[in-house]
């Protein structure tokens, strides 16, 4: 009798702790989609609320399997909507650092050269995430556009367009 109670009891707190992360997930996901306008713009007060949601959540369910998804948003939203690059470069090194065999370490990876490259004008660092990149995944989608990134480092976009419209001509 006891044995089926506890069992009973076990059963209800790990469904109401499933039913709190859904709830989280649910959360987390209205906040995606209020995230940018019918204009495309990025709403600087949703992005900020969903940091805090992503974070919450990767410190109360240390076993989701979205991890390495949230890393990545979380890198994204913090180096390019909210200006802190350092702090997005942080969630991308914790993806290529924590899961390297994970499908998307490649993007990470790509992410953290991009950032070195044009949020902190970190050029060396950045070639060697580019290099590293190309070392570990020669053969990805993302490879020709590392070699390109690796052949114009530190070049302004300014001057990359004038010399692609020279070559247009």
């Amino acid at each position: 009798m006891i044995k089926n109670l506890i069992g009973f009891l076990l059963l209800c707190t790990l469904w109401a702790c499933q039913s709190k992360q859904s709830a989280h997930v649910e959360r987390i996901n209205k906040l995606q989609e209020q995230l940018v306008d019918e204009t495309l713009k990025t709403d600087i007060e949703t992005a900020q609320n969903l940091v805090s949601e992503l974070e919450e959540y990767l410190v109360t369910y240390s076993d989701s399997a979205s991890f390495v998804d949230y890393y990545i948003l979380l890198g994204d939203l913090y180096s390019q909507t909210l200006k802190l690059p350092k702090k997005g470069l942080y969630f991308f090194q914790k993806v290529t650092s924590d899961y390297p065999k994970h499908e998307k370490a490649p993007i990470a990876l790509f992410y953290q050269g991009y950032v070195l490259e044009n949020s902190l004008s970190n050029y060396e660092q950045a070639k060697m995430a580019y290099e590293l990149f190309l070392l570990n995944y020669p053969d990805h989608e993302l490879s020709e556009t590392v070699k390109l990134s690796i052949q114009h480092l530190g070049v302004p976009l300014d001057e990359l367009i004038k010399q692609f419209e020279e070559v247009s001509n």
